[in-house]
């Protein structure tokens, strides 16, 4: 502190505090890239996202998850979203094991952090 109460910063504090901060931003970036319940890329969503129940869109959730303001399949836990998914990418032609790798992180997002 300075004599007038302030707290004085050095310039590499100042850069580590707005790196650190930026480094939030992107987080929270990426995850809106990806929707909040199954995982999949936004970008590949054919509804352009989920809808709230005044029929706004939501970029948090796809429209195969979130509809109406309400999840589609609102008693399903974590671990069936990722079976659920992985059988969807089966069906699709891809090996189960790359449905494994591209559901793993499926508990660590939004929806399931508050379920």
């Amino acid at each position: 502190m300075n004599n007038a109460g302030y707290t004085v910063t050095t310039d590499d504090e100042q850069q580590l505090r707005c790196s650190i901060f930026s480094a939030e931003r992107q987080q929270e970036g990426i995850m809106n890239k990806f929707c909040q319940s199954c995982g999949m890329p936004m970008k590949s969503d054919p509804g352009h996202g989920g809808t709230e129940a005044d029929g706004s869109k939501t970029d948090e959730y796809c429209s195969y998850c979130y509809v109406n303001g309400a999840f589609m399949q609102p008693e399903m836990t974590a671990q069936e979203m990722q079976a659920f998914c992985i059988e969807k990418m089966k069906e699709q032609g891809m090996p189960k094991f790359v449905g494994w790798l591209f559901t793993r992180s499926i508990p660590k997002l939004r929806r399931w952090h508050t379920a």
